[in-house]
This record gives structure tokens, C-alpha cells and sequence, in this order.
């Protein structure tokens, strides 16, 4: 198990990488002395494949667990179904002792741990990525937040999860076409990080996309090691940290228009 440590004005949390860890997911949460119940928030997509062992390892803990299914897809991202899940949350009784554990992609864990930074004015966050994009970039650093009809990610807040989970293994369950649109962030990180890097992912890149662990833990851990610095000097994206969006503005517009 790969541990490393985010380090920020607001926080300081775990940042666990092993392939195969998610049995481990409630033993490491009870591990950071928590208590209280988790509410997980996932899609239609990964309830259907991982929610059953994510929840028995936190019910093996003595947690008990909630759960609340988004649909999978861009529109789930939304001030609407925001609002629905704090009805969800409300009639649950949750308070700031329980905690949300975003379960998912990019688009769960934006729309969840915006929802937890807000709800009762911030409960606790677990972000456990199922995507390689969210395990490499959007899990990390705190940034949340919904889609407005005018435009992507108008309305969110910097909010620091409690612990992070990623665990590899779960990749083998998604398509050819959302790994590559992970590669194509850790092109970013490699541009980013240096020739050795982009070399060595260049070299590689195959054995990355057939899930061979020698590639994608290392590199992984290469990513959110450089997110986590940049994070650590500028979290609120004040300047430093606008590096991380090498690519993004081009790319929302050709998304935008496609």
C-alpha cells in the first residue's frame, strides 16, 4: 500500500494507492479514528459492479452505510440534483459527524463533494475514484463543484476531502475509450513533469492501456505526487496552480462544440 500525504493550508489527509485495496476502504477510514455513518453517493455504472464491495468493507468496520445512485453522465453534475441529494441527505439525518464518501468518476466526485462541502456548511469526504482520470487528477487537490447552464464548473468550492482512496484494480472494468481519455491527462502530468517522464510514458503507453500494474501504479503515483505539490503551494488557484489546466481551456471549447 502506497501512502502518501496531501498537505494543505485548510488540511492535511491520506492519499492511499494500492491496486485491489478497496476491501481495504473501511479499515483505513476507521484507522483515521472516524465514527459516524457513511452515506455513499455513486452512478448507475459503478453500483452496479463495485458498490457491493466498497459497502461490506465499511459494514465490516461497524459502519453503517447509506446509499444514494446518481445517473452515470455529464448531467448528473447539476445545482438540480444537487439539491435532490441534500432532500436524500436531510431525510437520512445526516449531521457533520456522518460523512460522504464519493464513490465514482470525475462526475460523482465533483457533484458529491460539492453536496458534503455544503451540506450543514461542510460534513466529511471520502473520495474513492473509479476512473483513471479522477484517480490521476480530480479526486486530488479539493477542487468541487457543479455545471450551470451557461458553463462548466461556475459554482463549486475548494473543499478537502478526509482521505482519498485509489485503487487500480478497478480500471479493468471500464472501457477502452475512458482509459485513454485518462491517458490523455497524464499526458498533461508528463508534459508537465519533464522529458524522463514523457519518455517513459511514451515507452509505455501500451502496457499502460492493457492495465499492466508495472505501468499504471508508478505512473499514478508519479501524477498525484505532482498535483499534490502544486496543491500544497497554491490551493485556492491563485496562480501556481493554474498549470494544471495545461490543455483544459482548448478542450472544454471543442467540447462545448462537439
Amino acid at each position: 500500500m502506497i501512502q502518501l500525504l496531501a498537505s494543505t493550508r485548510s488540511k492535511e489527509y491520506p492519499v492511499f494507492l494500492s491496486s485491489g485495496s478497496l476491501p481495504e476502504l473501511g479499515s483505513l477510514w476507521r484507522a483515521q479514528g472516524k465514527s459516524g455513518r457513511v452515506i455513499m453517493i455513486t452512478d448507475s455504472n459503478v453500483a452496479g459492479i463495485h458498490l457491493p464491495a466498497a459497502r461490506e468493507s465499511f459494514e465490516r468496520e461497524g459502519f453503517t452505510v447509506e446509499t444514494l445512485v446518481v445517473e452515470a453522465g455529464e448531467d448528473a453534475k447539476s445545482l438540480d440534483r444537487a439539491a435532490e441529494l441534500y432532500d436524500e441527505l436531510y431525510r437520512l439525518g445526516a449531521r457533520r459527524r456522518d460523512t460522504v464518501c464519493a464513490f465514482g468518476g470525475g462526475v460523482v466526485g465533483d457533484l458529491a463533494g460539492f453536496v458534503a462541502s455544503t451540506y450543514m456548511r461542510g460534513i466529511g469526504l471520502i473520495q474513492v475514484p473509479t476512473t483513471l482520470l479522477a484517480q490521476v487528477d480530480s479526486s486530488i487537490g479539493g477542487k468541487v463543484g457543479v455545471n450551470i447552464a451557461a458553463a462548466k464548473n461556475y459554482v463549486g468550492s475548494f473543499y478537502q476531502p478526509d482521505m482519498v482512496l485509489a485503487d487500480p484494480s478497478l480500471l479493468r472494468t471500464l472501457p477502452r475509450g475512458q482509459l485513454q481519455e485518462g491517458l490523455a491527462e497524464i499526458v498533461k502530468y508528463a508534459l508537465l513533469g519533464g522529458e524522463e517522464f514523457f519518455a517513459a510514458l511514451e515507452s509505455s503507453s501500451e502496457g499502460f492501456l492493457e492495465l499492466d500494474m508495472a505501468f499504471v501504479e508508478p505512473v499514478i503515483r508519479r501524477c498525484i505526487e505532482y498535483k499534490l505539490k502544486v496543491v500544497a503551494e497554491d490551493e485556492r488557484d491563485y496562480g501556481r496552480r493554474a498549470v494544471l489546466n495545461l490543455g483544459h481551456t482548448v478542450a472544454h471549447g471543442i467540447e462545448a462544440a462537439g
